[in-house]
């Protein structure tokens, strides 16, 4: 019984140091990226609306009674909706 300890013993320790490996690499690449947090069009100042205009207000995406002014994120760290004007459709 012993033997086949032995023999499973390199095969864990190897399997957990590759999780662990992985683990650390897949934290690395996805806190330090350089990617923006939020979306590229806020931060400039276009409008976020589909026709280029400025968002009346921001809604919480999972609560929407809870509206904001300003582009906010939950607490989960969900960016808030625009909330829109209705615009005519030309023809």
């Amino acid at each position: 019984m012993s033997e086949i300890d032995s023999q499973k013993s390199p095969i864990v320790l190897v399997g957990a140091g590759m999780l662990i490996g992985g683990l650390v690499l897949g934290f690395l690449f996805s806190e330090y990226s350089g990617k923006e947090t939020s979306s590229p069009a806020v931060e400039r100042g276009d409008g976020p609306c589909p026709d280029g205009t400025k968002a009346l207000s921001w809604r919480n995406p999972m609560n929407p009674a809870i509206t904001s002014s300003v582009f906010a994120k939950d607490e989960m760290g969900m960016d808030y909706l625009p909330i829109c004007s209705e615009t005519k459709k030309r023809e």
